[in-house]
């Protein structure tokens, strides 16, 4: 596996960004199934961080590796638990093309109805009203002035 690639990987799985930077060209893209198209380390970050936010246990793990030339194929079985505590599992295909060693376009594939599902269902009780809790005190400069006097 190319170097770069398991930066990417150690990148995602354990958020580590400063080094997770390094990886990408500029102008990167990365295209991902549902029409999501971000250009540029400005947009490819906060994707990330968005993205593995509705999966605060999460891991990658890149089981099967192709390489031909400057495009690398990854098959890969990711295993996590969303924000409500529903265990999530699923397959996934990346397309890297590389340039110069480093990525210049990612395309990424998943069955996006299973993570949405994984995404709609709710946990316990408990794991619903802290997320509930979160989200008001994220959406509300009141709620979170009130949530830190509680």
């Amino acid at each position: 596996m190319p170097e770069v690639i398991g930066r990417y990987f150690h990148g995602v799985n354990d958020e580590d960004w400063e080094d997770f930077r390094g990886i990408w060209h500029d102008d990167a893209v990365v295209d991902v199934v549902g029409g999501i198209h971000v250009q540029g380390w400005d947009e490819i970050l906060p994707y990330y961080v968005d993205a593995l936010s509705n999966f605060p246990v999460h891991h990658d793990d890149p089981y099967r590796v192709h390489v031909a030339g400057d495009t690398v194929t990854v098959e890969i079985a990711f295993t996590g638990e969303t924000v409500d505590g529903v265990p999530a599992a699923f397959e996934a295909v990346d397309v890297f093309t590389l340039d110069d060693g480093l990525v210049r376009r990612l395309t990424t594939w998943y069955d996006l109805d299973r993570v949405l599902g994984f995404l709609g269902t709710p946990g316990t009780p408990e794991r619903r009203l802290r997320t509930l809790v979160r989200q008001a005190a994220s959406a509300s400069p009141i709620y979170r002035r009130r949530l830190t006097e509680l």
